[in-house]
């Protein structure tokens, strides 16, 4: 697959509001970006989502910028066992263990949340629960078990708010300022590596670059997701460590871990985590808190179509044979799409008023729906003849 080189975001983020008065923060303009030429050469970094899944597909993930620092940084002295011990007992009471139930894939994966609020509200990445059709979080200050609820996710910027339900009195992560941070500067990530659940792991390290873009590709879907202005650290991320605070050497929350990798060129191995900047994920959890949604932020409950669609080029069609066709490969039993008459093989031909030519944009179309939402559909059935009923989209898992 060719990647794409984007250059990185040189705006400096507004620091972010007190901890107290985080529903108050502005949101922020996505970065803006443009395009550089390829690479001169090819590093493959295999990497898992920062989450544990069972028989979850393998992901690649493309840094596309190096940054300034660089990751075998020498003479630098991280922080030792006893400052990780006090910034452990710190911040671990702010911290959850999130574990998921994929219940259409009939799977289940584990990652980590920070508190926000007293309350109960919680940050973590969207790909944490994507999909999922019942959340459960364990809050190590209290060690009680809640069930939680998704108030809204930003997938462009792998950002998700949880409410924890009868949730009071929590613990809750302290955020510094994002801008700040600087190369060569001492980090710490706590989190639930591995999905082990209970006291979280804590791993040390420094930042080896800012404002970094990677692009990301699911081998089993195909589908690619783009992140930009990221911290690059060479601390031990995990699987698990996915919504996990990187730290500064006060314990304050810089970063919100989303991925990790590792991989070999011909002269070196090289392993890297990336953090969303603080001041990004804070501002962006503040507007889905007050209900702000946008293109990119949806508010509330998903609205589930009850069907799987891909585009036969994606199935791979030979060339000239109605690539842009977006076939039914999945059916979900009693969903809105079967009670409309779709079954698998099946071509949807079109949307309401838009002409179907790719999933990605069906799921576009979709993004701002919520349960009760009506829509008009037409489809080929595998004889050729059209179709066209009305569908009441139901309750599902968070895209």
């Amino acid at each position: 697959m060719s990647t794409t080189v984007e250059a990185p975001e040189t705006t400096r983020w507004p620091p972010p509001p007190p901890p107290d008065s985080w529903r108050s923060a502005p949101a922020l303009p996505p970065p803006r970006r443009r395009r550089l030429g390829p690479f001169t050469f090819l590093v493959t970094l295999a990497i898992v989502l920062g989450l544990t899944a069972v028989g979850a597909g393998p992901i690649v993930w493309r840094p596309s910028t190096t940054g300034p620092f660089s990751d075998s940084v020498s003479a630098r002295t991280v922080a030792d066992g006893r400052m990780r011990s006090a910034i452990a007992v710190k911040v671990d009471p702010g911290l959850v263990d999130v574990n998921v139930t994929l219940g259409y894939q009939d799977d289940g994966a584990a990652a980590t949340g920070m508190v926000l609020t007293a309350s109960g509200e919680v940050l973590t990445n969207n790909h944490v629960i994507d999909g999922a059709t019942q959340i459960n979080v364990v809050d190590l200050g209290t060690h009680e078990a809640y069930n939680a609820t998704v108030v809204g996710y930003d997938v462009r910027a792998d950002i998700a708010v949880l409410q924890l339900q009868g949730a009071s009195g929590l613990a809750t992560v302290s955020f510094g300022n994002s801008s700040d941070v600087v190369g060569g500067q001492q980090v710490v990530g706590i989190g639930n590596a591995g999905g082990a659940g209970g006291t979280p792991s804590v791993v040390t390290g420094w930042v080896t670059g800012l404002h970094q873009a990677i692009t990301a590709v699911d081998q089993e879907s195909g589908t690619a997701e783009q992140l930009a202005g990221l911290i690059k650290t060479n601390a031990a991320i995990e699987a698990g460590d996915s919504g996990s605070p990187l730290l500064d050497a006060q314990g304050k929350v810089i970063g919100m871990t989303t991925a990790a990798s590792s991989g070999y060129s011909l002269s070196s191995y090289s392993s890297a985590g990336y953090a969303i900047p603080a001041n990004t994920a804070h501002a962006i959890a503040g507007q889905i808190a007050r209900g702000r949604g946008s293109q990119s932020v949806h508010i509330g409950l998903t609205a589930f179509l009850g069907a799987q669609v891909t585009a036969r080029n994606e199935l791979g069609a030979p060339s000239g044979e109605r690539s842009g066709d977006v076939v039914v490969t999945g059916i979900t039993p009693g969903g809105p799409a079967e009670k409309a008459g779709l079954s698998v093989g099946d071509v949807v031909v079109s949307l309401d008023d838009s002409n179907i030519v790719s999933s990605n944009q069906l799921a576009a179309l979709l993004q701002a729906d919520h349960p009760g939402d009506k829509h008009k559909i037409a489809w080929r059935d595998a004889f050729g003849v059209a179709h066209v009923a009305s569908l009441t989209l139901a309750d599902g898992p968070p895209a």
